[in-house]
């Protein structure tokens, strides 16, 4: 096995749009007649500006090459900005006619710098995430698995939390040329479910759950299914419910290995008569009110 999930991930490439500058003012306090002037001084951050403001036709008309034109120039001033943008409209093909030798072109820029702006940091971690993509599957740059890695290593420590599920992935399968480490995947795991990566949750439950790479602890795993079941999980309550059950608490039982048929779950389907038999017949009543409760507020997004 490789890195997890990349085909997918270079399928779903966010538009344009989502990459945005922290300090883009708003529509109605954009001054185009200064900006323009900034820019045509040379200012870097003015150029960047003005390119939103035609590819958005927010304070100007749109115009696609107008964008781009001033994108390159502030590229060609060192702005990481403008490569990250242009990077990624090339290789989504959002703004821009999609040019995966040029994405690399751009991308590599971004992700090659030893450091950058602590407000830039999580866009350059994207960056080096999407050239490990590139290079795993030779798409825009040579196919090289371990500069695959390399990268992926780098969007990891730098925070990206898709790298961070990939890598640990790869650490917890010994997959990928990594040797196995229990540790550094459910580490990895954890850094990621902090972020709100679901599966990564899920997985952060099974290492407190059964204490692989670290110590058992039943309350975080409880805590950490919980939070992957209620953001669309649908593996987490079956473990909620086989955890309760472990645990002695008939109940708790009951509800999540409810919730987790009525999610088509039927594996465990056997152990709801056994939760069922320490439970009265209200009780059991109550409970089937509560996981249509729960149910109609959290609907399953199948991860």
């Amino acid at each position: 096995m490789r890195i997890g999930i990349i085909a997918a991930a270079i399928l779903s490439i966010p538009l344009i749009e989502g990459i945005t500058l922290s300090q883009e003012p708003s529509a109605s306090a954009f001054d185009f007649a200064a900006t323009e002037t900034r820019a045509l001084q040379g200012d870097t951050t003015a150029m960047v500006r003005l390119s939103n403001a035609y590819w958005g036709g927010q304070g100007a008309a749109l115009d696609v090459e107008k964008g781009r034109a001033w994108l390159e120039r502030a590229s060609e001033k060192g702005s990481l900005q403008a490569e990250m943008l242009l990077g990624a409209a090339y290789l989504s093909g959002t703004k821009l006619p999609k040019d995966p030798q040029m994405a690399g072109k751009y991308l590599l820029a971004v992700a090659q710098q030893q450091s950058v702006e602590p407000s830039f940091q999580s866009s350059w971690a994207l960056a080096q995430y999407w050239i490990a993509l590139m290079y795993e599957h030779g798409n825009g740059v040579e196919k090289a698995h371990d500069k695959a890695i390399q990268y992926l290593q780098m969007a990891a420590a730098n925070g990206n939390y898709p790298a961070q599920f990939d890598l640990a992935s790869l650490y917890n399968e010994g997959s990928g040329g990594l040797a196995m480490d229990k540790t550094q995947a459910c580490k990895l795991f954890e850094k990621a479910a902090e972020q709100g990566h679901v599966r990564a949750m899920h997985n952060v439950g099974y290492c407190y759950q059964v204490g692989t790479g670290g110590p058992k602890d039943d309350k975080k795993a409880i805590e950490y299914y919980t939070k992957a079941a209620e953001a669309g999980s649908t593996r987490s309550p079956r473990n909620l419910g086989m955890l309760f059950g472990q645990l002695g608490n008939a109940d708790r039982a009951y509800f999540w290995l409810r919730v987790a048929q009525s999610l088509g779950d039927t594996e465990k389907a056997s152990l709801i008569d056994v939760a069922k038999q320490h439970l009265t017949s209200p009780q059991v009543e109550q409970l089937e009110k509560d996981v249509a409760i729960w149910r109609n507020a959290h609907p399953a997004k199948g991860q």
